[in-house]
C-alpha cells in the first residue's frame, strides 16, 4: 500500500472523520480459571449452634490484547493555514495527509496469579427465652498479585525517569507488587431480643474488609500493549521503533479499599398484617 516500515501481519485501520472507518484489529483472547476447595461444618449442642468453614481459591488469567502493528490512521480536515477544521476529510485520505496514527504491538500474554483463603466461625447462642446472640469471626487473606513471568510494573513517584530526568517513572520490580496483609479479621456481633409480647429489638455490629478480587479484573490491573503515537505528520508515517522498556508488559495495581465498619439498631412490632419496623439507626 506504499506505507513505509509497517508490519504485514494485518490490514491497517483507516478512520475518516464523518465518513467512518475500515480495517480490523488482530485477534485477542482472555481466559480465567478458578480452582475452589470448600468445606463447612455445623454442630448443634444445647443452646449453641456452632458453624465453621474454610474456602481456598486459586485464580489465574491468561490475556492477550488485540494489536495493530500495521497502524491505525486518522484523517481530519485539510486545514488551510491558520484555519483549523476546514476542508474535506476525504480529501486528506486521498492525499495521504494523516492527522494522527497509532501503532500497537503486544509482546507478551498477561498471566496474573493469586491465592485466596477464607475462614469463619460463628456461634448462635440462646441463653434465655426470647434472646438470641450471634457471635462470629471471619478472616480472609489474598496473596499479592504477581504475574507468572514477572512481567508487571508500577508507578514510583520517587523514581527518576531516565527520559526526562524528573521524579516519577514506571519501574519493574521483581516479585509481588505489594506486601502481604494478614490482619483481615472481621468480627460479627448480633442480638435479637423479644423484650415485650409482639415486640422485638435487633442490633448488629461488624467489620468487613474489601477483597482484592472484583468482577472486572481490570479494576485491579491495567493490561496495556506498547503504543507509540504520531500526530500532525504531513504524510502517512511509519511506526517509531519500540524500545525494550516499551516492550515490558504493563500491569499496574490499584490500592484496595479499606475496612468498613457498620452497626444497626432496629425495633419491630407484630401486627395482624405482619411485622412493622419502627425508625432504625444505621451506620
Amino acid at each position: 500500500m506504499g506505507i513505509p516500515n509497517v508490519s504485514a501481519s494485518g490490514f491497517p485501520v483507516f478512520t475518516v472523520a464523518t465518513y467512518g472507518y475500515f480495517g480490523s484489529l488482530s485477534g485477542s483472547h482472555q481466559v480465567g480459571e478458578d480452582y475452589s476447595l470448600q468445606d463447612n461444618f455445623t454442630l448443634i449442642h444445647g443452646k449453641h449452634t456452632i458453624k465453621t468453614g474454610y474456602e481456598l481459591l486459586r485464580t489465574s488469567y491468561n490475556s492477550a490484547l488485540a494489536s495493530q502493528p500495521s497502524g491505525a490512521y486518522t484523517f481530519g480536515g485539510t486545514e488551510l493555514p491558520f484555519t483549523p477544521n476546514t476542508g474535506n476529510r476525504f480529501a486528506n485520505f486521498l492525499l495521504g495527509s494523516v492527522t494522527s496514527a497509532a501503532y500497537t504491538q503486544t509482546f507478551a500474554s498477561w498471566l496474573p496469579r493469586w491465592w485466596h483463603h477464607s475462614l469463619y466461625v460463628q456461634d448462635d447462642w440462646k441463653p434465655m427465652r426470647g434472646l438470641t446472640l450471634n457471635l462470629g469471626l471471619r478472616w480472609t487473606y489474598e496473596s499479592p498479585y504477581q504475574s507468572k513471568s514477572g512481567q508487571e510494573s508500577q508507578f514510583d513517584p520517587n523514581a527518576i525517569d531516565p527520559l526526562t530526568g524528573l521524579k516519577g517513572a514506571i519501574t519493574h520490580p521483581k516479585g509481588p507488587l505489594a506486601k502481604s496483609d494478614w490482619n483481615n479479621f472481621q468480627p460479627r456481633l448480633g442480638l435479637a431480643w423479644s423484650f415485650r409480647p409482639k415486640w422485638v429489638f435487633r442490633s448488629s455490629f461488624g467489620i468487613m474488609t474489601q477483597d482484592l478480587t472484583v468482577n472486572g479484573i481490570n479494576q485491579n490491573f491495567t493490561n496495556t500493549a506498547a503504543t507509540p503515537m504520531c500526530s500532525r505528520r504531513p504524510e502517512i508515517p511509519g511506526p517509531p521503533s519500540l524500545s525494550r522498556r516499551a516492550r515490558r508488559h504493563l500491569s499496574i495495581r490499584f490500592l484496595p479499599m479499606e475496612a468498613v465498619l457498620f452497626w444497626e439498631l432496629t425495633t419491630a412490632r407484630a401486627t395482624p398484617i405482619g411485622m412493622i419496623p419502627t425508625p432504625a439507626c444505621r451506620i
